[in-house]
C-alpha cells in the first residue's frame, strides 16, 4: 500500500521495506546505480487518489489508521464485527480529517422511510461516514435473486 500511494505521488520516491524494495537491486541494474529514486507515470489527474482500505481484519484496520486511509466495512460482515473493527479504527486513528468509515450494506429500498431508518441507523449505531446501498430488490430485477 505504501508503494502504491508514493508512486501515485507527484514526486519521485524511493522504498526500503521488508518485502520490497524501490528501485530494486537487481543483477541487471547494476549499471544504473545512480537511480536512488523512481517516477511512476502517468500519474493520476488528481494529487490524492481516494484509497479505502476493506475492513476485513484488525490487521487492514491497522494499516489503515497507521496510513491515515479510511476503511469501508464489507457487506458480509456481522454488525458487531464491523462495530469492533470500526471502534479499533477510533481508537488508533482518532477523528483527523479523512478517516471516514464507509460500509457497504444491501437496504429494502420497497419503503423509503424504513430505508432512511436504516440508513440512519448505520451512522448513529455504528459511526458510518458513507453508505453504498445495493437495493434488496436490485438483484431480483435482473434474474440472480
Amino acid at each position: 500500500m505504501e508503494i502504491c500511494l508514493a508512486a501515485w505521488s507527484p514526486l519521485p520516491f524511493r522504498h526500503e521495506g521488508q518485502h520490497f524494495r524501490v528501485p530494486a537491486c537487481l543483477p541487471e541494474n547494476v549499471h544504473a546505480a545512480a537511480f536512488t529514486q523512481v517516477s511512476v507515470t502517468p500519474k493520476p489527474a488528481q494529487p490524492r487518489l481516494p484509497v479505502w482500505v476493506a475492513a476485513r481484519d484488525e490487521d487492514a484496520v491497522r494499516l489503515a489508521a497507521r496510513l491515515g486511509l479510511p476503511i469501508a466495512g464489507e457487506a458480509e460482515s456481522a454488525v458487531e464485527e464491523l462495530r469492533s473493527r470500526f471502534e479499533l479504527y477510533r481508537s488508533l486513528a482518532g477523528e483527523a480529517p479523512g478517516r471516514s468509515l464507509a460500509l457497504i450494506r444491501e437496504v429494502d429500498g420497497s419503503d423509503i422511510r424504513r430505508c432512511s431508518e436504516e440508513i440512519e441507523w448505520y451512522r448513529d449505531e455504528l459511526g458510518v461516514s458513507y453508505l453504498i446501498c445495493r437495493l434488496a430488490g436490485e438483484r431480483a430485477a435482473r434474474g440472480e435473486a
